[in-house]
């Protein structure tokens, strides 16, 4: 194994995110990913025992990733992208700094509506962005769907992070596919008036805050309540908070169009300089033992239609997942970003 490159190139991310590494050897490949969790520093290091390369990550936020990837424009060092949120990769794609991936890339085993219909990505792992709710104050059959919470009665009720989130953006992009945008302005209106005060943090502190008394229905990705629930501690997180896949009524449809699910995936920059290596390491991450590890270790869902969902994500119930293909939420960005503006939900 060789820790020091990959933690080299970490630090110098925290520390120094505009310096790069200078590439100096065939058996080198740069990855630039806003994904931050240990599973996937340890493929890397796996991959480069079995590949003898050399693997230099360099770590930040979409945002970060993105904003550095256009700065550097065709000098970048970026062999491959790795994205917690497809949007950054549908942007990178709309500025031509991506590659399609080559016919010859197997990826039937990936549902249809993952893909981009140019093969600018292959999935890594799916998350659905879902209802909690406190079992002691709200019924779970008045959160059934995200347009519930927009309802009066949970006026200061609500907890959610940033308007402008990714996560969010995605959530709403899809509310602007099925509904149009006169109604989803409606419905971020309606989520910004009931938010409680003070709302601030990540899903993880949505989930908290519901446990603390501080509101009652929070919508947040799934995985997260996993990673409490797994927690030493975590008691008052399993007896207080529930969970509601929303948008399972098939009989309504204008609101029940299936739970949204996002993913986050891997592409080939378009100035890579290894083009092979890094379709090895892609490769590399389609193997059934990684997807499996992937699951495992990070409670998400599998990207992969054959892979099997853990336990733990079994004992949250079966669901039906929206079915928009996840490459027409970037076209919308601008319309959801000045929504959040329009209602001052920062």
């Amino acid at each position: 194994m060789k820790p020091t490159h990959l933690a080299l190139a970490f630090l110098l991310a925290a520390c120094f995110p505009w310096e790069g590494i200078a590439n100096e050897g065939s058996d080198q490949l740069f990855i630039y990913t806003s994904r931050h969790y240990p599973i996937d520093e340890t493929l890397i290091h796996k991959f480069e025992d079995e590949t003898d390369a050399l693997v230099f990550v360099t770590g930040g936020s979409d945002r970060d990733i993105l904003r550095r990837i256009r700065s550097e424009g065709s000098s970048s060092q970026a062999d491959i992208i790795i994205a917690a949120d497809v949007r950054m990769l549908s942007a990178l794609q709309q500025d031509g700094l991506l590659t399609p991936l080559p016919t010859s890339f197997d990826l039937s085993q990936f549902p249809e509506k993952f893909l981009h219909p140019e093969r600018f990505w292959m999935p890594m792992t799916a998350r659905a962005r879902v209802i909690f709710f406190d079992k002691g104050k709200v019924p779970s059959s008045s959160v059934q769907s995200y347009h519930d919470l927009t309802k009066p009665e949970f006026a200061g009720r609500l907890c959610m992070r940033s308007c402008r989130h990714a996560y969010n953006q995605s959530l709403f992009s899809s509310w602007i596919e099925h509904l149009g945008t006169e109604q989803t302005t409606r419905l971020i209106s309606g989520l910004a008036n009931n938010l409680a005060e003070n709302t601030r943090g990540g899903d993880t502190a949505q989930i908290k805050a519901i446990a603390e008394g501080r509101c009652d229905v929070a919508i947040a990705n799934h995985y997260y309540y996993l990673r409490l629930s797994s927690t030493q501690g975590s008691h008052d997180i399993k007896e207080s908070v529930g969970l509601v896949y929303p948008g399972q009524n098939p009989e309504n449809n204008e609101n029940h169009h299936g739970s949204h699910v996002n993913i986050s995936a891997i592409a080939l920059a378009k100035n890579s300089t290894n083009r092979a290596l890094a379709l090895q390491y892609m490769e590399f991450l389609t193997r059934t033992e990684h997807q499996e590890l992937l699951v495992r270790t990070t409670h998400e869902f599998p990207a992969r239609n054959d892979i099997k969902q853990t336990k733990e994500i079994n004992s949250l119930g079966v669901f039906n997942s929206d079915d928009i293909s996840l490459h027409n939420f970037f076209k919308n960005r601008e319309t959801t970003l000045n929504m959040c503006d329009a209602v001052q939900w920062k």
